[in-house]
C-alpha cells in the first residue's frame, strides 16, 4: 500500500489555528464587553436609565365609599333577602345570605360608583334574576348553602344606582322605587322641622 500523502495535509493544518492568540482572545474580550455596554441601559434591570419609560397597565381606580354607597346596597341586599322563600330556611341562613349578598354588591360598585353621574355604570351595577341569574346571587347563596336560589327569588330587575334604588318585577309593568335619597333628605328634614316646632 503507498504511504499516505501527508505534505498538503500539513500545509493546511498549519493555516488553522486551534488555540487562538493572547493577543486575539484580548480583542475578542474588548468586543464582547463594548457590546454589553452598549446594551446595558436596556438589558441590565439594575442600572438606571433616566432616559428609558416603564409603560404598564394603569390599575383601577376605586372610586367606590363604603358610606357614599351604604344605604343603597343594604336596601337592595334586605330587598333580595326579604323577598326570598324563606319557608324551609333558618333566620340564620337568611342573614347570612344577607350579609354575602352586601358584599358581592360592594365589589361589583367599586371602581363603578358615580354620584356626579348617577346613570353612570347603572348596566353594570345592575342585578337581574331572569331567564338567567345574575352571578352575584349565586355567589351569596353558595356561601350562605342556599340552594336553587335562582326559584327562590322574584324574577326582577333590580338597579342600584347613588341616590337611588329600583325594582322592575316581572308582571310590573313600571320599575317600583325601594330607596330615594333625595325623599329620604327631605323626610329627615321634615321630622326635625317639626320637632323643632314642638320644642317652641
Amino acid at each position: 500500500m503507498p504511504p499516505m500523502a501527508t505534505s498538503g495535509m500539513s500545509s493546511l493544518n498549519s493555516g488553522i489555528s486551534t488555540h487562538p492568540s493572547p493577543y486575539k482572545m484580548k480583542n475578542m474580550s474588548n468586543d464582547a464587553a463594548n457590546a454589553l455596554n452598549k446594551h446595558a441601559p436596556v438589558f441590565t434591570p439594575t442600572k438606571n436609565n433616566n432616559n428609558a419609560t416603564i409603560s404598564s397597565t394603569p390599575t383601577k381606580n376605586s372610586n367606590v365609599d363604603n358610606a357614599a354607597c351604604g344605604e343603597e346596597i343594604c336596601v337592595a341586599a334586605l330587598w333580595w333577602s326579604r323577598e326570598m322563600m324563606q319557608h324551609d330556611l333558618h333566620h340564620s341562613e337568611v342573614s347570612a345570605f344577607e350579609n354575602a349578598l352586601r358584599e358581592q354588591l360592594l365589589r361589583r360598585c367599586e371602581g363603578h360608583w358615580y354620584p356626579a353621574e348617577p346613570l353612570r355604570g347603572s348596566g353594570h351595577r345592575c342585578v337581574i334574576n331572569d331567564f338567567s341569574v345574575d352571578p352575584l346571587l349565586v355567589k351569596a347563596a353558595e356561601a350562605s348553602r342556599i340552594r336553587n336560589i335562582s326559584s327562590r327569588l322574584p324574577r326582577a330587575q333590580l338597579w342600584l344606582n347613588p341616590g337611588s334604588v329600583k325594582v322592575k318585577l316581572e308582571n310590573y309593568p313600571y320599575p317600583k322605587s325601594l330607596y330615594n335619597a333625595q325623599d329620604s333628605q327631605s323626610s329627615n328634614s321634615g321630622a326635625s322641622g317639626s320637632e323643632d316646632e314642638s320644642e317652641q
